[in-house]
């Protein structure tokens, strides 16, 4: 089309499915393009536009799409559109990107994606009129993961995915386990379960594996079954710090689940204290409080309600925020490139890659916010990093992203607050993840000896003075009782003694008698009378003195 200078018209065609699987369906997306639209004729009344929602009635879910996607497309360029009109293509976008961009780029037509943006299709050689307005950085998936490994140095990493349907969670890590296992310095252990088949989410076999193997886990599932995760392990000892579990939240809407503590259940008050062994990436983390935003939202909320008859599909799926955003950013930013092209006064010819070459390096000033695209056609990511703050109860931002021209980094925004301090775990605990390092069993194994040997020295100690104390108190005891039993033994040289004081006695009484006739012996005792409890003295009279006996 490149032989249209000015346009008098545009065809805008919005290809996609209407369905209740996803939040990226038609039906969810339509209402911030219908306002889009009405923004555009509002702004640009010189202009005709014209939008076609391009569908099958056959392909009513994301994947159904996937394999038709390029089909329909081709029906409207060849046989519906209108001919005299700049044709473009702007929608939300599955897993379908690259069969749009098979049509655009060979036919030099503008095609906005404002959700899905693949990798296979930023290269601008091969897509030269493509350019993206979504919130997530599908380009950068895998290097703002790989990059979180490489600047904590953690090279075992244990990555758990739903692989149950086709999810935000299983798609994001088709895109991250591959390109983590691929030559990237890393030991990944891959564990797969799906909620179809009950037995094959087991958090225990899980967790035990992981225990042997790593201390970082990429988990890429719904919260309740990580919030059951978390629980066992909180039983398994594997929540004190040393363990870390990254959990993704896409962005602030039902349809992921929201990894917060509070369900209102029996386990709330444990679980916000085990999120303190959790990081949060948040991968679409935008300001959706902007004025406009705000005055939008009400209209977007209608136009779902009522224009798009979500109640009679049976859709559980609310407008997404961030994608309702994109969508009507792109409405307003293709108003402005097309009317700056149409005011250009060297006249180049206006057509897909022109337009989007406008787009590039630069910043856009939307109704909803700014959006700045970068020199590939992709704008600039709003991924943040968080941990979990157990005194607020809420996750806190400490790095956000900071990409540009295809290269992405993580800048710091504050220290991490992780377990009372500001270092986040080693990869690999000092004695190993099983303790069975050498050194470790070496250095246990002296200190083993050690403890042995003290306490063996103790144990002798107390039983040399217990042997000790035995014998001196059964030696007391026996002398004691051998005193007791024996009362009337007396040592022989007492007896001596004794004998040689009597022996005395009895020869003064015998002088005493031949000088005065009589004398009392028991004075003459009682005046020496120290015999003791062992001897008596028997004397009849003193006619039997000398038979005297001493006993």
């Amino acid at each position: 089309m490149s032989d249209l200078v000015r346009p008098l018209c545009v065809d805008i065609a919005t290809p996609g499915y209407i369905g209740a699987d996803n939040e990226v369906s038609l039906n969810c997306n339509g209402p911030a393009f219908d306002a889009g639209l009405e923004y555009l004729r509002k702004t640009y009344p010189s202009v005709g536009f014209f939008q076609t929602y391009v569908t099958d009635p056959t392909s009513d879910t994301c994947q159904a799409l996937g394999d038709n996607a390029l089909r329909i497309l081709a029906q409207w360029y060849y046989r519906d559109r209108r001919p005299e009109c700049l044709p473009a293509i702007i929608t939300v976008g599955c897993q379908e990107a690259w069969q749009y961009n098979r049509l655009a780029a060979p036919l030099n037509i503008l095609y906005l994606s404002t959700v899905g943006a693949p990798s296979e299709i930023s290269d601008r050689e091969q897509s030269p009129t493509w350019v993206s307005t979504t919130a997530f950085p599908e380009p950068y998936y895998e290097q703002m993961y790989l990059q979180i490994l490489q600047n904590n140095n953690w090279t075992n990493v244990q990555a758990v995915t739903d692989v149950s349907q086709i999810n935000y969670f299983s798609y994001i890590s088709s895109r991250i386990v591959p390109f983590l296992k691929n030559g990237k310095g890393l030991q990944l252990d891959v564990v797969t379960y799906s909620l179809a088949d009950e037995e094959s989410f087991r958090p225990e076999s899980i967790l035990l594996r992981f225990q042997r193997i790593s201390r970082v886990m990429l988990f890429f599932g719904f919260s309740p079954q990580f919030r059951k995760l978390l629980l066992v392990a909180n039983q398994l000892n594997m929540t004190d710090g040393s363990y870390v579990y990254f959990v993704c939240q896409p962005m602030d809407h039902r349809v992921f689940s929201t990894f917060g503590w509070e369900i209102h259940d029996r386990d709330d008050e444990v679980i916000r204290k085990l999120y303190a062994s959790v990081l949060l990436v948040y991968m679409a983390d935008l300001d959706t409080t902007t004025k406009v935003t705000d005055s939008l939202q009400p209209d977007w909320t209608h136009r779902y309600w009522t224009d798009w008859n979500n109640t009679a599909l049976g859709n559980p799926w609310l407008p997404a925020t961030p994608h309702l955003i994109a969508s009507y950013a792109a409405m307003q930013m293709f108003g402005t490139v097309l009317n700056e092209s149409v005011a250009d006064i060297s006249r180049r010819p206006i057509d897909g890659s022109t337009l989007a070459e406008r787009m590039l390096n630069r910043t856009f000033h939307t109704d909803v916010g700014e959006v700045t695209v970068d020199d590939g056609g992709m704008p600039t990511p709003s991924v943040t990093l968080k941990y979990f703050n157990n005194i607020t109860g809420h996750f806190e931002t400490f790095m956000k992203s900071a990409a540009f021209d295809g290269v992405f980094k993580w800048r710091s925004l504050q220290p991490v607050r992780w377990h009372g301090h500001h270092n986040l775990p080693p990869n690999e605990p000092s004695c190993g993840f099983l303790g069975n390092k050498d050194f470790c069993l070496h250095r246990d194994g002296l200190w083993t000896e050690n403890l042995t040997i003290t306490v063996a020295c103790i144990v002798l100690g107390i039983t040399v003075m217990l042997v000790a104390l035995t014998i001196w108190a059964t030696k007391k005891y026996s002398l004691h009782a051998a005193l007791h039993d024996m009362w009337w033994a007396l040592e022989p040289q007492s007896l001596l003694n004794l004998y040689q004081r009597v022996r005395t006695n009895v020869t003064l009484y015998r002088s005493a008698m031949q000088s005065n006739g009589k004398f009392p012996l028991g004075q003459a005792l009682a005046s020496h009378a120290t015999l003791g409890a062992h001897a008596c003295l028997y004397v009849t009279d003193k006619d039997n003195l000398d038979r005297a006996t001493i006993y």
